[in-house]
């Protein structure tokens, strides 16, 4: 199977942008859209494009608020026109999929917009902790999924309390 760039599962109902080929889930691309069975069904017969391909926004000029890998991925137009990755949105606290675009940006933790991520070296977007024990790094989720050669080590989850913890 296909890994899915939000959840990094590897199964066969991965769906892959048509156009840039950007490889996720359905449910993790809409999130908590409810997506019809017609839709779907559409989806399946004629393929999955993102929303970024679908608006004709060429690679080179991709950038995602939440971090600085903004050429690669799944993206989604948030509800003030800006662009998000639908992995960085999965995962940065306070943002959320919502009727209308990608929602929350602007309620994200502002000490988040400050920290320095451990793989790019940059404050550019939203870095958040880790939390593996003992571990101070911080990082930019688009950082720690398209980073060459960490994919397969990164591992960012939801704990019960809702933080989100990642083991490197």
């Amino acid at each position: 199977g296909i890994q899915c760039e939000a959840c990094g599962k590897k199964d066969r109902a991965v769906q892959c942008c048509d156009r840039c080929g950007a490889s996720i889930h359905l449910d993790c691309y809409h999130g908590t859209e409810e997506l019809t069975s017609h839709a779907v069904q559409a989806i399946l017969v004629s393929g999955f494009r993102c929303e970024a391909c679908n608006y004709d926004l060429q690679q080179e000029k991709r950038f995602c608020v939440l971090c600085p890998q903004g050429k690669l991925g799944a993206m989604k137009q948030s509800n003030d026109g800006r662009w998000v990755h639908a992995a960085c949105a999965t995962y940065c606290p306070g943002v959320f999929f919502g009727p209308r675009g990608v929602s929350g940006i602007n309620k994200v933790n502002k000490s988040l917009w400050k920290k320095v991520c451990c793989y790019c070296n940059t404050s550019g977007g939203a870095a958040l902790a880790c939390g593996a024990e003992g571990c101070s790094r911080t990082f930019h989720v688009g950082c720690a999924v398209w980073t060459p050669g960490l994919g397969a080590r990164v591992s960012i989850t939801r704990s019960a309390s809702g933080d989100f913890e990642s083991s490197i």
